[in-house]
C-alpha cells in the first residue's frame, strides 16, 4: 500500500506544478463564490419568501416559478423514454408497412395492371394506414397519458415543498449543469499530461527501478488524479450548500447526491484521455480527443436522438436515423443524460437512468484494462 500512496502523493504534488489544474481550481472556487453572491432572498407582497437574482431580481419572478416545469420535465421525460420506446417502433413499422404497400400499388398502376391485381393492393394499403392511423393514436394518447402522471406526481409533490425551497433546489440545479461544464472542461485538459509527463525520459526509469508493481504505478496515477479532483469538487460543493443555507436558511442535502455522477462522468474521462496519453505519450493529442469525445461525439449522438424522437412525433420516418439513434445511444456514454440525472438528483425527483452507467462503465472498464496492459508491456 506505501507504493501505490506514494504514486498518488506524486500525482498530488505533480498537479500543484500544473497551471491547468490551478486555474481549475480557482475557476471551480470563484464560481461556487458568485452562485452564492448571484441570489437574494426577497419577501412577496403576502409574506411569502422566495429566491430571486441579487441584481435585477424582483419577488415576482422568484426561481420557484421555474421548480414544476424541471421537475415534470425530468420526470416525463425519462418516463417517456422507457414508456414510449415500443409504441414508436411498433408505429414506425405500420409506417414502413404502409410506404411498402403504396409503392406496390403506385407501381402496378404504373404499369396499368389488371383490376384484379390492383384491387388486393389497394385492400392492402388501406388495411396498412387503418393499422398505422390506430398505432399513431395509441401513441399520441400514451404521451398524454405520461405527462398526465408526470404532472400528478408535481401536484402531489408541490404542496410540501415551500417557493423559498423551489428556488434554492432550482438554483442549486442550474449551478450543478454549469459547474458540469466548468469541471469537465478544465479535468480535461488537466488530466491529459498525468500520464505523458509519467512516461517521459527519466521519470518514468526511476519509478520502474524501484519495488514498486507496475499495477500500483498505473492505478496510483489514475486514482491520484481522480482523488484530487473529488476533493476540488467536494470542496466546490462545500462551498455553495454552505454559502446558500446561510443565505437562505435552506439546507438542502439532496444538493450532494449530484457529485457521485459529476466523479464518474471525471473518471470516464480521465481514462480516455489517460488512454491516449499512454498510447501516444502526448500531452495535446490526449486534450483533442478529450473535448472531441465530450463535446463534438455528445452533441452528435444527442442531435441524433432528438432528430429521431422529432420525426417519430411528427409522422415523418426515416430508418437510418433510428438505427444510428439506437445504436450510438448504446455505443456511447451519453454525458447529457449523466448531467440530465446529476440535476435530477438535486431535485430529487424519482427517475433513475441505467443506460448512461451501464455503457460508461463499459467503457471505463475497457479503457482501464487495455490501457494497463499496454503500460505493462512497455519496455523502459
Amino acid at each position: 500500500m506505501g507504493p501505490f500512496l506514494a504514486i498518488v502523493g506524486d500525482t498530488w504534488r505533480q498537479s500543484r506544478q500544473q497551471v491547468v489544474f490551478l486555474l481549475l481550481i480557482g475557476a471551480m472556487a470563484l464560481f461556487s463564490v458568485a452562485w452564492v453572491l448571484l441570489c437574494r432572498v426577497q419577501v412577496t407582497p403576502d409574506g411569502t419568501y422566495v429566491l430571486t437574482l441579487a441584481v435585477g431580481g424582483s419577488a415576482e419572478s422568484g426561481f420557484e416559478i421555474d421548480w414544476d416545469n424541471q421537475y415534470k420535465e425530468t420526470l416525463s421525460g425519462e418516463q417517456a423514454r422507457d414508456r414510449l420506446r415500443g409504441p414508436e417502433r411498433e408505429r414506425r413499422q405500420a409506417f414502413e408497412r404502409m410506404e411498402r404497400a403504396a409503392e406496390r400499388l403506385l407501381l402496378a398502376r404504373a404499369r396499368e395492371a389488371a383490376p384484379e391485381v390492383k384491387q388486393p393492393l389497394e385492400a392492402e394499403l388501406a388495411a396498412a394506414k387503418e393499422d398505422f392511423e390506430g398505432k399513431d393514436r395509441a401513441l399520441q394518447a400514451l404521451v398524454k397519458e405520461v405527462d398526465d402522471a408526470a404532472q400528478r406526481a408535481v401536484d402531489a409533490r408541490s404542496p410540501g415543498v415551500s417557493a423559498l425551497e423551489k428556488g434554492v433546489q432550482v438554483w442549486m440545479s442550474t449551478g450543478v449543469m454549469i459547474l458540469v461544464w466548468i469541471t469537465m472542461f478544465g479535468f480535461i485538459a488537466a488530466c491529459a499530461g498525468y500520464f505523458p509527463a509519467m512516461l517521459a525520459a527519466g521519470a518514468v526509469d526511476v519509478l520502474v527501478s524501484k519495488p514498486i508493481r507496475r499495477i500500483e504505478i498505473f492505478l496510483g496515477k489514475y486514482v491520484g488524479g481522480l482523488v484530487l479532483f473529488t476533493a476540488a469538487l467536494a470542496a466546490a460543493f462545500g462551498v455553495m450548500f454552505l454559502g446558500l443555507g446561510f443565505r437562505t436558511g435552506v439546507w438542502h442535502l439532496q444538493f450532494f447526491a449530484a457529485m457521485p455522477v459529476i466523479v464518474f462522468s471525471a473518471a470516464l474521462l480521465y481514462a480516455l484521455v489517460a488512454w491516449i496519453g499512454i498510447y501516444t505519450r502526448s500531452t495535446a493529442l490526449a486534450v483533442i480527443v478529450g473535448y472531441v469525445y465530450y463535446v463534438i461525439l455528445e452533441w452528435f449522438v444527442w442531435g441524433l436522438q432528438v432528430l429521431d424522437q422529432v420525426l417519430a412525433r411528427g409522422g415523418v420516418e426515416y430508418r437510418w436515423v433510428t438505427v444510428l439513434s439506437e445504436g450510438s445511444r448504446w455505443a456511447f456514454p451519453g454525458f447529457g443524460r449523466l448531467r440530465i440525472a446529476a440535476q435530477a438528483a438535486v431535485l430529487d425527483v424519482p427517475v433513475f437512468d441505467a443506460q448512461p452507467l451501464v455503457v460508461g462503465t463499459a467503457w471505463l472498464l475497457l479503457l482501464l484494462a487495455t490501457g494497463y496492459l499496454w503500460f505493462r508491456r512497455l519496455d523502459f
